[in-house]
């Protein structure tokens, strides 16, 4: 939900801002629905992937095992290894 905030704001910004936007882009308008919707698509593609990599290492285990998620064997500072 948060990606979909943050892309919605940018979309939002981008339209807001698309004059200072016209000095930076080259032979494309700034509010040019495919390129907004390309970046637009691109950053939810990218914030699904961020999403699923801890979600698919958190379900190693099961229930009534803590999962190890990305630290793999690394030592609890309290001394318990999971």
């Amino acid at each position: 939900m948060p990606v979909v905030l943050g892309i919605a704001g940018g979309v939002g910004l981008s339209l807001a801002l698309s004059r200072l936007l016209a000095s930076f882009l080259y032979e494309i308008a700034p509010t040019d629905p495919a390129s907004l919707g390309a970046a637009a698509g691109v950053l939810l593609a990218a914030g699904i992937a961020a999403s699923l990599v801890p979600a698919l290492a958190g379900r190693t285990g099961g229930p009534g095992r803590p999962g190890r998620g990305l630290a793999g064997g690394m030592r609890n500072p309290n001394g318990w290894q999971g």
